[in-house]
């Protein structure tokens, strides 16, 4: 009985000032995003995001999943504590997907790893609802590897590396 409730009140403690949330454009994109933003001092917290996408651009079927941990650092003049306010994030990002050219069948995997800063706000309704908006540069470098004889890759990749823009609507339910 004890060891139970210890172990409903560290739940308890990691829910805490925790939230979670779906971005709200991300299907029209034929992607599904979801984070989850904890936080560790009154104007810090950490957050991890996934996604899985089903994304065609251009005559390149990707199929895959990311990972972005960020660090959010809220800098609210109105001394909002987190995860309320302004705030400034840098990111990490990593990318798998598998590659399939429309027309021709051929296929290939993508793999990146990048990183960059978003600026946002994220607003607090009724001490339970949270909308967070957030826009900023990144940079993905990734490689491919398309089937065997191959001579050059037929994929178009350009929406997954280089210098991007990362941006997004989340809405969230703090736990």
């Amino acid at each position: 009985m004890l060891t139970g409730l210890a172990m409903l009140c560290s739940t308890a403690f990691a829910l805490a000032q925790s939230v979670l949330k779906a971005n709200l454009i991300s299907p029209f994109f034929r992607t599904a995003n979801v984070s989850f933003e904890k936080v560790i001092k009154q104007d810090r917290s950490l957050q991890v995001g996934f996604y899985y996408t089903g994304l065609r651009y251009k005559n390149t079927r990707f199929n895959g999943y990311g990972v972005t941990p960020e660090y959010r650092m809220y800098l609210s003049v109105d001394r909002k504590d987190a995860p309320q306010g302004f705030y400034l994030a840098p990111f990490l990002r990593y990318q798998q997907f598998s590659l399939t050219q429309v027309d021709t069948r051929v296929g290939g995997s993508l793999t990146t790893y990048g990183g960059g800063v978003t600026a946002g706000y994220q607003a607090l309704f009724s001490d339970r609802i949270t909308l967070d908006a957030f826009l900023g540069p990144s940079y993905n470098n990734g490689r491919v590897r398309a089937d065997a004889g191959l001579v050059q890759s037929p994929f178009a990749i350009s929406i997954f590396t280089g210098f991007l823009v990362r941006g997004g609507l989340n809405i969230g339910i703090k736990l």
